[in-house]
């Protein structure tokens, strides 16, 4: 029993990752165009000159592809997949006695089933550490304005000082095809969760 449990789990685990692994190559696209965009109209509301504007465009896209691999590298990290709230529910410290070497979600699976139920809706909080990493877009963008003498906006936000990074999943892509590769790790990660949370 255990074992089946045990052998289900880490298929769900390659499902999540899997799941995650194709939203994170759909990132890298749609991510740094919606917050080009935005930097578009950032840069024609400034009053910048032509060639201030021009050499601030030049600078932002250097800032911008650092700050796009900065996000595929902690996309890239599978524990952002499977532990993604930057403040996990109730789950208490990790179980005693287990090897460092042991994964946390691992430990779990082989422990004795727990009471508590998974709330995997609440990937969707802005703590998520899947959101926090697309942020890293915008927030590379940062230094740059700064430089160039633009204003940040009053309250910054998970997209920097300059608000950079859309708000919502229909502004950063339109589209729609990230949200539908979110809905499908949320499906993998319920199933996972289920099953490595007992």
């Amino acid at each position: 029993m255990g074992e089946d449990r045990t052998e289900r789990a880490l298929a769900a685990r390659a499902a999540v990752l899997a799941a995650a692994e194709r939203f994170s190559r759909a990132a890298v696209e749609v991510v740094p165009r919606a917050v080009r965009g935005r930097l578009e109209a950032l840069v024609a509301g400034s009053g910048l000159s032509g060639a201030d504007a021009s050499a601030l465009r030049v600078a932002a896209e250097r800032a911008l592809q650092r700050g796009v691999a900065a996000m595929a590298e902690r996309l890239a990290d599978p524990g952002v997949w499977l532990e993604p709230l930057v403040l996990p529910e109730g789950g208490g410290p990790r179980e005693e006695g287990w090897s460092p070497l042991v994964p946390a979600w691992l430990a779990r699976v082989l422990a004795p089933p727990r009471r508590t139920a998974p709330r995997p809706e609440r990937l969707d909080d802005p703590g998520n550490r899947v959101w926090l990493a697309l942020g890293l877009v915008a927030r590379a963008l940062d230094p740059v304005l700064e430089e160039f003498g633009l204003a940040p906006a009053p309250a910054p936000g998970v997209g920097g000082r300059y608000r950079l990074h859309p708000g919502s999943a229909r502004l950063l892509d339109p589209s729609g095809r990230l949200s539908r590769l979110w809905a499908e790790y949320r499906a993998a990660y319920g199933r996972f969760a289920e099953l490595s949370e007992g």
